[in-house]
């Protein structure tokens, strides 16, 4: 995640580096791991409003850098 805070990187690049450093971990661990937050959000569907809230958050904290990148992308 900290690629998508250097503002020494082009924009752009920081999303294909962070994205590249996801696949390049998954191929590293042979596909036997899947999204961390993804498979958490699947599995307390059903669970208390305080911890979907934990997990909004985290997400929020993935989404957020990588949006910022999107949008400095676009103004470049």
């Amino acid at each position: 995640m900290a690629v998508l805070g250097d503002t020494n990187v082009p924009p752009l690049l920081r999303l294909r580096r962070h994205f590249e450093a996801l696949r390049d971990e998954n191929v590293t661990h042979g596909f036997s791991r899947g999204c961390l937050l993804g498979d958490l959000a699947t599995e307390i569907a059903d669970h208390g409003k305080v911890v979907r809230k934990a997990l909004q958050d985290g997400l929020q904290q993935w989404c957020a850098p990588a949006a910022g990148s999107v949008h400095r992308g676009d103004r470049a």
